[in-house]
C-alpha cells in the first residue's frame, strides 16, 4: 500500500500543485492545527517553498497515491548528525 504513495518534494511541485497545497493550508479544518491558523498568501506560500531549496533541516513532499493527491508529510527540526527529526500531516 505504501509503495504506491509517491512523495512530491515540494520544491519539484507544478504550479498547479501549488495552488491546490495552499487551498489546503487555508482549509479551516486544516489550518486550525497549524503553527500559522491565518491564511496564508499565494505570495508568502510561494516564498516559503522557495526557502524550502535551501533548508537543510526541513522537507515537505506532497503525497499522491493512484492518480489522487492524498495529503502532506512534513520533516522539521532535521538532525542528521543525531537521526532525529519532527513530523506533521495533513
Amino acid at each position: 500500500m505504501l509503495s504506491d504513495v509517491i512523495f512530491i518534494n515540494f520544491i519539484d511541485m507544478t504550479f498547479d500543485e501549488k495552488e491546490m497545497v495552499l487551498s489546503w493550508r487555508n482549509n479551516k479544518n486544516i489550518k486550525q492545527w497549524m503553527y500559522n491558523s491565518s491564511d496564508i498568501s499565494l505570495e508568502n506560500h510561494l516564498a516559503f517553498i522557495e526557502k524550502l531549496k535551501s533548508s537543510t533541516d526541513k522537507e515537505y513532499f506532497l503525497l499522491k497515491q493512484n492518480n489522487s493527491y492524498v495529503g502532506v508529510i512534513d520533516f522539521t527540526n532535521i538532525d542528521k548528525k543525531n537521526g532525529s527529526c519532527e513530523f506533521g500531516l495533513y
